[in-house]
């Protein structure tokens, strides 16, 4: 089959609205083109890049998205923002047939919303299994928050499952048969698309990093060797800091913010483990990627030698409960929260 594509042209607008912190109003626009990988319809990616391009703007501004729907294959198309609360703009959710219609082949949707809550999110098709690889992440600035003096410059870290081999359209259409017909654990687990993906860090430093669950069916334990995580932040939601997690159980649509200290050395190689779990174990139902101090630091050509993080039991892995007032920070202790990460910025 020929090449086809999915124009994906995003156009984020910052509108004249009141900031109260910084009087800044900017302006983001992106052009995204999204094309069947090689000359399949079973892998969308957006812009060519996988995961794709991320959203970042300031909380409070107006994000403007224009979805053009050019997929040869007369596929419909939705893109669902997730963690977006839509206030008062419930038909910009981007579910098909329950906030809209879907996008038809040669159609073209406009999405407008509010950038709210801050915080850590993901976008992603809504339709069939095209969310397998068609997703990317959205960051939402506070200025009261100074997470950029200390987060990671390459941005998220984002999990995803795939099948290798595995033609998408049979397999949507194997799931709504009658029984079903299963096609399988997922084939390959990816960071950041993936397989030994390097994360370069400065060591004697402290840095917030984003993690962001996109599998379409697996929940994975993360885990940096001979380092600990602080979480912060949970879907979006400042919580009461909880140090010392030596791994953090991510589920699909889940997204955590934490903070890692690394160590006062001047080289180091370490290996990051994402591991499915609560699933029947596939071959390649684990990942190592590697947090590298500096670019002085060579990475070994057979990284299965580097240690792997201690991966919580199954009795350490509940972290965290909504339905627990206590686990969410008040106003005072967001100030001590901030006031905290501050110290190690100067």
């Amino acid at each position: 089959m020929a090449m086809s594509c999915f124009l994906f042209f995003l156009l984020v607008t910052l509108f004249p609205l009141t900031d109260a912190v910084s009087g800044i109003i900017n302006r983001h626009e992106y052009n995204f083109t999204t094309t069947y990988a090689g000359n399949t319809t079973s892998v969308i990616l957006i812009n060519n890049q996988y995961p794709g391009p991320t959203i970042r703007v300031n909380v409070g501004d107006i994000i403007i998205v224009h979805i053009h729907n050019a997929l040869q294959s007369m596929e419909d198309v939705t893109i669902h923002f997730h963690g977006i609360l839509q206030k008062q703009t419930s038909q910009m959710d981007g579910v098909g047939f329950v906030t809209q219609m879907p996008i038809s082949h040669g159609q073209t949707f406009t999405y407008a919303f509010y950038a709210y809550p801050a915080g850590t999110h993901i976008y992603h098709s809504h339709v069939g299994l095209q969310a397998v690889t068609a997703f990317g992440a959205v960051i939402i600035d506070d200025p009261q928050r100074p997470w950029e003096a200390v987060e990671i410059p390459s941005g998220p870290i984002m999990f995803s499952d795939h099948w290798e081999g595995v033609d998408r359209l049979a397999q949507e259409a194997g799931l709504l048969q009658s029984p079903f017909k299963w096609e399988g654990e997922p084939t390959n687990l990816f960071m950041n698309g993936q397989r030994n993906y390097v994360l370069t860090v400065e060591p004697n430093a402290f840095y917030l990093l984003r993690l962001i669950g996109a599998t379409s069916l697996s929940t994975i334990v993360f885990g940096i060797a001979e380092h600990t995580m602080t979480v912060v932040e949970v879907d979006g939601k400042l919580i009461v800091p909880k140090p010392n997690m030596t791994s953090i159980e991510i589920a699909s649509g889940q997204r955590y913010a934490v903070m890692i200290e690394t160590k006062n050395q001047y080289t180091g190689v370490f290996a990051m483990q994402a591991s499915i779990r609560w699933r029947v174990a596939a071959a390649n139902s684990s990942c190592i990627g590697i947090l590298r101090y500096g670019l002085q630091s060579s990475i070994p050509s057979n990284i299965s030698s580097l240690n792997l993080p201690i991966l919580s039991n199954e009795t350490e892995l509940y972290l965290f409960s909504y339905n627990k007032n206590s686990n969410f920070i008040d106003t005072e202790q967001e100030v001590n929260l901030m006031s905290t990460i501050l110290k190690f910025t100067c």
